[in-house]
């Protein structure tokens, strides 16, 4: 049994948004799997990709959505281990991915929730680099607050290198749903 998660803020005004660049990697997971019935499910869509194999994307915003990965958990009795999630980094560049299997939360509610809901770090996580937000005050110049910057889509530079860089790790992502083999990498464009 494998979970597959991608973090994002539901709704229209939302799409294409930094914050909601992980519900955009797994959409592209089940593109490529040629599935899309996603159905409503412990307050998210939830895809079967096979028997065992799950993609999931909490409806509810970001800072609440590790209750509703827990839920899936639970239902499907799914190891920790076999639970991967993908959401943004505004602390690493566009184009970049870094794959790792376990960590903090870096400054990120989601993350924070999931790590809060799931009582350990010992799942996968994807980060999906989509800008790089100064993290010193002082020096954060022409730059809105933070919770502003991950609600603004990615500009069109940024698109395009994020976009080859979602092409480039979702085979892994279908591998690790196939045999749970997933290398800890980070990815540049």
């Amino acid at each position: 049994m494998r979970l597959l998660v991608g973090l994002g803020n539901p709704g229209e005004q939302y799409e294409k948004t930094r914050h909601s660049i992980g519900f955009e990697v797994v959409d592209q997971v089940a593109k490529e799997l040629g599935i899309g019935k996603w159905k409503e499910f412990k307050g998210g869509l939830l895809l079967q990709a096979h028997p065992g194999e799950f993609l999931f994307k909490p409806q509810q915003f970001m800072n609440t959505s590790g209750n509703f990965v827990r839920q899936v958990v639970d239902f499907y009795k799914i190891p920790i281990s076999d639970v991967c999630i993908v959401a943004d980094d505004v602390y690493i560049a566009p184009g970049s991915i870094r794959v790792r299997h376990s960590g903090g939360d870096g400054g990120h509610n989601g993350w924070k929730s999931v790590l809060d809901q799931l009582h350990t770090d010992i799942f996968w996580r994807v980060r999906v680099g989509v800008g790089i937000y100064e993290q010193h005050p002082e020096k954060r110049v022409h730059q809105p607050p933070l919770d502003e910057y991950v609600l603004q889509p990615l500009h069109s530079h940024e698109r395009k290198v994020v976009e080859q860089a979602i092409d480039k790790v979702v085979p892994n992502l279908i591998t690790w749903l196939d045999n749970g083999e997933l290398t800890e990498e980070t990815i540049h464009f």
